[in-house]
């Protein structure tokens, strides 16, 4: 759950050196301001918005400031101009409030506009501000170019890159740079994907129905697989549940049985996943498993353990605020994502 935030205070600051005594000014205040009530100035992690323009820059502070309350952190949003001549470097900063029961949790948020060559040296500008010894998140927003932020400083800055392979113009691309980088890094890279975090419901259900003992055996007897998504081509989260399946099924590279298909949208766009369909079949016994998204519901439909099984569940695609605040939950690289996402770069191809 979300909640609301608001500006409490806000000062602007020229160059990285004023952003920091800015900001101890902005506490300072508060604690001046407390009338007697105990001001706790707490933060437990440090978020690196990178932007590619202003839309981004709001975006990314609205969802991180309205997911404060249980995640206090010190926001740094940058937006970089690296092809303007003159050099600069100015900043709004500010602490936002957020209302938890009976307690106000504040949001250090610090609006870099960095401004020509040092556009093209963000690490060096943003580790200073960094508060140590609490993990660090980069939050690449949007659908920048990756150079910067899969680079060796940016990568030994963080703890963790979080970014949305659904959100580039070539999911398919995007999932084949994610899994180089992979093995490129060896173990040293966290990813936290807001496409795969999107394809969760999808995956609890599809493995819901294989958990009956009477429905095992039949893993191993998949013939086909049809994945559906919305827009003119496949998208992200269709790879990536894609990779998931053939991962989880120990399907042969190149032998896998998988058809993606694409629903028509009026807009050109990778979009939603919308169906996913198994064919199983042993000797002459065949069966099926559907799932499909119905008018704000998720739909089951198998015959797996023997019997016709329906099931429904509400269901919307999550919002960008649910998605962040899961993952913030959570923290850390979640084992299957880097094996699915080999597989869905390789299917991709």
């Amino acid at each position: 759950m979300s909640h609301a935030a608001f500006v409490v205070r806000t000062m602007h600051a020229s160059g990285p050196r004023d952003v920091g005594r800015s900001l101890d000014a902005l506490h300072q205040e508060m604690v001046h301001s407390a009338d007697g009530l105990p001001y706790v100035r707490l933060t437990v992690l440090n978020v690196v918005a990178a932007c590619i323009d202003d839309h981004d820059a709001e975006l990314a502070t609205n969802v991180l400031t309205s997911i404060g309350a249980r995640h206090p952190a010190r926001v740094i949003v940058i937006h970089a101009h690296p092809n303007d001549d003159e050099e600069s470097i100015e900043a709004d900063v500010s602490l936002q409030r957020t209302s938890l029961g009976k307690h106000d949790v504040y949001t250090e948020v610090m609006r870099l506009e960095v401004h020509g060559e040092p556009a093209y040296h963000l690490t060096s500008i943003v580790q200073p501000l960094l508060i140590p010894d609490i993990p660090t998140d980069l939050w690449v927003v949007g659908s920048p170019r990756l150079v910067q932020a899969f680079s060796d400083d940016a990568v030994s800055l963080c703890d963790r890159i979080i970014l949305d392979s659904g959100a580039f113009q070539s999911p398919a691309v995007t999932l084949r740079r994610i899994a180089t980088e992979y093995e490129h890094r060896r173990g040293r890279l966290t990813i936290g994907d807001i496409a795969w975090e999107r394809t969760r419901p999808w995956r609890e259900l599809i493995a819901q129905a294989f958990d009956p003992p009477a429905a095992r055996a039949w893993l191993q007897r998949v013939r086909s697989l049809r994945i559906d998504s919305l827009g003119d081509r496949p998208s992200a989260q269709a790879w990536l549940l894609a990779g998931w399946i053939a991962a989880r099924m120990g399907w042969a590279r190149g032998a896998e049985p998988i058809v993606m298909g694409a629903v028509p949208e009026p807009l050109e766009s990778s979009g939603p996943v919308c169906l996913v369909s198994m064919s199983l079949a042993a000797e002459d016994d065949i069966r099926m498993l559907e799932v499909e998204t119905l008018e704000g519901a998720l739909s089951i439909v198998s015959d797996v353990t023997g019997g016709h099984v329906r099931r429904t569940m509400p269901y919307r695609v999550p919002d960008l605020v649910t998605v962040m605040a899961r993952l913030m939950d959570e923290a850390r690289d979640d084992p299957l994502y880097p094996e699915a996402v080999t597989r869905a770069a390789a299917l991709a191809r």
